[in-house]
């Protein structure tokens, strides 16, 4: 009940300038003269809005650009307002499998990354740690760098991503495509 509510109120705050704005033009509606509207047919309440709705053409107009202006807003900036407040560089915390290719030849690995973005193998060794985390929700693109802790293992790895869905990650590792999927705890 609690995320309803909060996506609620996101979105009223998100769209306090259409509401002005469908208010403003409800407002110009009004100013039609509707008392000369004929009832003498319409005897229930529904007859009765299809005449107001019919009277004038511009009415039936007024509402179809109504609806296409709250429905533009709910499909792109209300999703895009969720997929920020959702997003950040704790998505990566997590079991994954980590499959590559290398010129023909496929790899995989079990890692975990922690609370603190360090690269864990199963078996508790630690092999890098994640920095220059960048997530941007627009594109669905999660950017970092596999930073080696060891001295035998000083390689940088840059990582670009795109977010497929929150169980899979496809992109490239320097020069090589990888993909990160999530496993379940």
């Amino acid at each position: 009940m609690n995320s309803w509510y909060r996506r609620f109120r996101n979105w009223c705050n998100l769209n306090s300038g259409v509401f002005t704005l469908v208010f403003g033009i409800v407002a110009t509606i009004g100013l039609f003269k509707f008392n000369n509207i004929n009832f003498e047919f319409a005897a229930t309440f529904l007859d009765k809005l299809l005449a107001v709705l019919l009277f004038k053409v511009q009415i039936p107009f007024y509402l179809l650009i109504i609806s296409m202006i709250v429905a533009g807003l709910y499909v792109f900036r209300l999703r895009k307002r969720y997929r920020v407040e959702s997003i950040s560089s704790k998505f990566l915390v997590g079991i994954w499998r980590n499959e590559w290719t290398i010129d023909g030849r496929v790899g995989t690995e079990t890692i975990q990354i922690t609370d603190d973005l360090r690269y864990l193998f199963l078996d508790g060794r630690h092999r890098f740690n994640l920095t220059d985390i960048h997530v941007d929700p627009s594109s669905g693109e999660v950017k970092f760098t596999k930073r080696g802790v060891h001295p035998d293992e000083s390689r940088n790895l840059k990582n670009i991503l795109t977010i497929r869905n929150n169980e899979l990650l496809v992109g490239q590792e320097e020069n090589y495509q990888i993909r990160y999927i999530r496993l379940p705890n």
